[in-house]
């Protein structure tokens, strides 16, 4: 499980490495759903409506497996591009 989140206010609008933002919820929960056939399924979820900002940060909460398989406690992507 993910959500999104953005720097609040005016930040949003400009990257500056050495700000400590404010970060707000951008995002409703994002579930990955297993899969029996693939280990690692490929995924696409749309954001509506869609976030606007030069910075954003994704927030993993829950490991997939973690129902499953009580030693999967990692959280995290094999790859992600936003379109």
């Amino acid at each position: 499980m993910f959500h999104l989140e953005v720097p609040d206010g005016s930040a949003a609008n400009h990257y500056d490495m050495s700000s400590n933002y404010h970060w707000k919820r951008a995002s409703a929960d994002f579930e990955m759903l297993p899969s029996k056939e693939v280990m690692n399924p490929l995924e696409t979820f749309r954001i509506d409506p869609p976030v606007e900002s030069h910075v954003i940060r994704l927030v993993l909460t829950r490991n997939m497996m973690g129902h499953m398989d009580p030693g999967a406690t990692s959280v995290g992507f094999w790859s992600i591009r936003f379109l």
